[in-house]
């Protein structure tokens, strides 16, 4: 279980550095919560940046995050089951959700922050 964990630890570190992700939550056995939460963004809009962040990836089917809420608001979760994923493959992730991330926040009209497709809830 040691060795499954290693690419969230990693993974934590590298959010606790100076860039546009949040921690949200201590890692929990495979799982990290976490959070594009751009400076001088409004709150409600930093919800609709991750929900249109995570619907985008589940679009482009490179990888998998789940939709949850913690303390109501929707946070990117991250669990890593597959013993053969590495820290480069997280790497991918986190590259993409701020790749698409800065795409949405440069757009100048508010709509496109919304999702492009709602997914059922259990997704």
């Amino acid at each position: 279980m040691i060795r499954a964990n290693r690419p969230v630890l990693a993974t934590k570190d590298e959010l606790t550095g100076p860039v546009d992700l949040e921690l949200i939550a201590a890692p929990q056995l495979s799982i990290l919560c976490f959070r594009m939460n751009p400076v001088g963004v409004e709150d409600d809009a930093v919800d609709r940046l991750n929900t249109a962040i995570r619907d985008r990836v589940q679009l482009e089917g490179d990888y998998l995050i789940s939709p949850t809420l913690v303390n109501g608001r929707p946070v990117l979760r991250l669990c890593i089951i597959n013993h053969a994923t590495r820290a480069k493959h997280v790497d991918g992730l986190l590259d993409r959700i701020l790749h698409i991330g800065r795409d949405l926040l440069s757009q100048s009209d508010e709509r496109l922050l919304e999702p492009h497709v709602h997914l059922p809830d259990n997704l």
